[in-house]
């Protein structure tokens, strides 16, 4: 007889060899079967769940592909067209200010050429209503001025030349300064003393100023050189003899304009009143002393209208430059946003690639796992097959001994 006792309830149960045998068989037949299904149930729910895992990351990895690639495509398709928008109407509005600015430009240079006509009949008015003004006071005087000029003759004969020169000087400057206060207040008009440059000097500078605030900027300059001579001098000299030194006193003191006021040569017709002898010396002109003060307001009203011009080129040059740099910077921006996405791809690669990397690594961990579970079958099916003869194969003590508890019972 055989004992069994029961692990529950601790009860002996007295069973014969062949009770025994089939009770062993049975209780490791119940146990193979328990232990399968245990592990059959833990490996079907861990792959399960390792199915799940993994169909869960892959639809989030699809997910994520799917909506960053759209988001990033409606994102740059939205940039580019703002992009294209942008550059467009900063085209256009480049193509009409441009036009507006030529618009602009010609009014200014053609109302410039209408005031320099205007200018120049204005002048032209003038010196023959000056004319006519001094024809009228030389017929009004011409009684007085007979009666004077005995005594005016013997005055110009006991002048010396020096003397002579300076009553023109004088004559010049007293006119300038009756009009300096209310006309040229920012004006500059001196006798030329200097001799430092080019070992020589004019008679007199004028330069003229446009202030702003505390900039100061020079609009012109023009160097004068004054020529006299007495009726009854032996010597009569020509204008041109002056012109070379006038036009080098010029550069010298780096003025732009010079102008030979002068007496000289009374009778010749191409001096009566201003004459431009530019085709001789560049920006010369001859003038009579009563066109002294119309030369200067001639010249510096030009030169007004001039950096009017100048000034309004420089706003356009400007707003050239303004709408460059809107261009330089929307190619920036461009460089960045393109930079910045690269950089965001690369980011977004890397996220996919991690992804892919996890799935690889669940993938190895449930083809463990079914290995595992191919072992698990092997061993059940090595225990399905074990009997009681296998047990007792090559241990006949363990035989005799069962035999003899069988005989015995």
């Amino acid at each position: 007889m055989s004992t069994i006792v029961c692990k529950k309830c601790g009860n002996v149960i007295e069973l014969n060899n062949d009770e025994a045998e089939k009770e062993i068989a049975r209780r490791v037949a119940l146990r193979e079967k328990e232990l399968q299904t245990l592990i059959e149930t833990k490996a079907n729910a861990k792959a399960k769940e390792l199915e799940n895992k993994i169909i869960n990351l892959q639809n989030e990895r699809d997910n994520l592909i799917k909506n960053k690639t759209l988001e990033l495509k409606n994102s740059y398709d939205a940039e580019i067209i703002n992009l294209k928008s942008q550059l467009k109407n900063k085209d256009q509005e480049k193509e009409t200010e441009k036009l507006q600015l030529e618009k602009k430009y010609n009014e200014s240079v053609i109302k410039l050429r209408e005031d320099l006509s205007k200018a120049e009949s204005e002048k032209q008015l003038a010196v023959e209503e000056a004319l006519h003004k001094q024809a009228n006071t030389f017929r009004n005087e011409k009684d007085k001025l007979l009666d004077e000029i005995k005594s005016y003759k013997d005055f110009k004969s006991r002048l010396t030349v020096k003397n002579i020169g300076e009553s023109l000087e004088q004559y010049c400057e007293n006119q300038f300064n009756s009009q300096r206060m209310t006309a040229y207040p920012n004006a500059y008009f001196e006798k030329d003393n200097d001799l430092t440059v080019n070992k020589q000097k004019g008679d007199f500078i004028f330069r003229d100023y446009v202030v702003d605030g505390d900039k100061k900027t020079e609009i012109i300059s023009i160097m004068f050189d004054m020529k006299n001579e007495s009726d009854d001098s032996t010597t009569k000299h020509k204008n041109e003899e002056f012109f070379k030194k006038l036009d080098s006193d010029r550069k010298a003191k780096k003025c732009e304009y010079a102008v030979l006021v002068t007496t000289l040569e009374a009778d010749n017709n191409l001096y009566t009143g201003i004459t431009d002898v530019s085709y001789k010396f560049p920006k010369m002109y001859v003038v009579r002393p009563q066109c002294f003060m119309a030369i200067i307001s001639l010249l510096r009203n030009a030169a007004l209208k001039a950096q009017t011009t100048k000034l309004e080129l420089e706003e356009y040059k400007k707003q050239n430059v303004d709408v460059t740099n809107f261009e330089t910077k929307l190619g920036e921006f461009k460089d960045g946003f393109l930079r910045n996405m690269n950089l965001s791809a690369g980011h977004f690669n890397d996220a996919i690639k991690g992804i892919d990397d996890t799935i690889k690594k669940l993938e190895k961990t449930k083809k463990d796992l079914q290995d595992s579970m191919s072992q698990l079958n092997t061993a059940n099916n090595k225990v399905q097959s074990l009997t009681m003869r296998k047990l007792l194969w090559n241990s006949p003590s363990l035989a005799a001994k069962l035999k003899a508890d069988k005989s015995e019972e």
